[in-house]
Formats: C-alpha cells, sequence, structure tokens
C-alpha cells in the first residue's frame, strides 16, 4: 500500500479550514502550502478547476476544493493558502483553502472509517468518495481527505 493512502487515521495531518469546519490531507501527501491564490483561468475548464498558478517555473494545476465537496464558493481572503500536493498524488496539482491549520497526529484510536455517501449540491463527485475517514481532535472532528482522489473527481465531472 502506498504511504498516500495509507489507511486513515495513522499518522500525521496537514490540517486546514473549509466553511470554519476543519479537514486534514496524510502530511506524506503534501509538498507545501503557499500563499499564492492568483490563477490563469482555463477555458471550459469544469467550475472545480480554479486555472493554473507558476510557482517557480512548474505550471501547477489549482483546484476549488469547496466545489469538490459540494459546498458553496466564496471570496478568497488574506488567509486563503493554496495546498500543492507531491508527485506521488497524481500530476503536479493543488488545491484551495479557506485557512491552513496545523500538522496534527491522529492515531487508530482517534479516527474512524466514515464515508458519507452525500451528492455534492452542484452535481459534484459523491463526497464518500474523497472521504478517508474522520477524527476526533480536541472535541472537534476532522474530515480526512484522500488527496489521490481529487484529480479522479474532476475528471469524472467532465
Amino acid at each position: 500500500m502506498d504511504k498516500t493512502t495509507e489507511r486513515a487515521g495513522t499518522g500525521h495531518y496537514c490540517t486546514f479550514r473549509l466553511a470554519r469546519r476543519l479537514f486534514g490531507f496524510n502530511i506524506l501527501a503534501v509538498k507545501e502550502v503557499n500563499t499564492q491564490t492568483t490563477f490563469t483561468p482555463i477555458p471550459h475548464a469544469p467550475p472545480e478547476v480554479c486555472g493554473y498558478v507558476n510557482l517557480r517555473g512548474n505550471i501547477v494545476l489549482v483546484l476549488d476544493l469547496r466545489l469538490l465537496l459540494g459546498m458553496e464558493p466564496v471570496a478568497r481572503t488574506p488567509e486563503s493558502r493554496l495546498i500543492i500536493f507531491k508527485a506521488a498524488v497524481g500530476e503536479s496539482f493543488g488545491v484551495l483553502v479557506d485557512a491552513i491549520g496545523e500538522i496534527v497526529t491522529l492515531d487508530a484510536s482517534q479516527t474512524e472509517d466514515c464515508r458519507p455517501e452525500l451528492e455534492g449540491a452542484t452535481g459534484a463527485p459523491r463526497v464518500g468518495e474523497l472521504i478517508g475517514g474522520v477524527g476526533k481532535l480536541q472535541g472537534e472532528l476532522v474530515i480526512l481527505i484522500q488527496a489521490e482522489k481529487l484529480l479522479r473527481a474532476v475528471a469524472k465531472s467532465m
């Protein structure tokens, strides 16, 4: 099993906020967090695609994670961040999030394999396909997203 796709709850997670809710990606999938949130739009791309960004000479596709999860879009703020993934996850891409959180450690006793079968509000892919589990952290739930499934979700929506 690839280390970026290991069972939810067995490692470290990069947490972030969307609509004041806490989410996380396995830290082994994350390459960097960047403040660049100005993108070059791609004509006729699905709404989940923000566009391209040039990071140190590398062209990176940027996805709107809010739309992929069926949430309402919002304007970017000074707290908005871009999470870029390692090549092991897929082609060079990243996701836009409302705010970055902390790196946290969750063990198996703090997580559950909980995948809802909910259709996204905007025709987004089934949310359950993207969720790897739910963690409990200091009285708050952390929804663990499977980064390796994000590009496939966009391809399905085309």
